[in-house]
């Protein structure tokens, strides 16, 4: 991918790919700060960095999709332990 020439900073290269805000202009000032620092980083620990965010976004995006393919099944798991205890098949911990 290519980036335009005018953004000079990390976090606007990030912000630009969409890293790390998909659709929005502002980041928290918190991310915003960390980038900043990042920043000041030779370009072998921010490559470092870079891939750890990526590297937890897209396992974010993993578990969001397997959540959301799992959902009848926990749902039909939680109404069997519902069942169970109307029927005073549990115990209490």
């Amino acid at each position: 991918m290519l980036i335009p020439s005018d953004l000079k900073t990390l976090s606007q290269v990030w912000l630009f790919k969409g890293l790390i805000v998909k659709g929005c202009d502002v980041m928290t000032s918190m991310l915003e700060k960390a980038f900043k620092e990042a920043e000041k980083l030779p370009d072998l620990e921010q490559n470092i960095i870079a891939k750890q965010i990526l590297k937890e976004l897209s396992a974010e995006k993993k578990w969001d999709k397997l959540f959301a393919e799992s959902e009848d099944v926990l749902s039909m798991l939680a109404d069997e332990a519902l069942d169970d205890h109307k029927k005073g098949k549990t115990t209490p911990l």
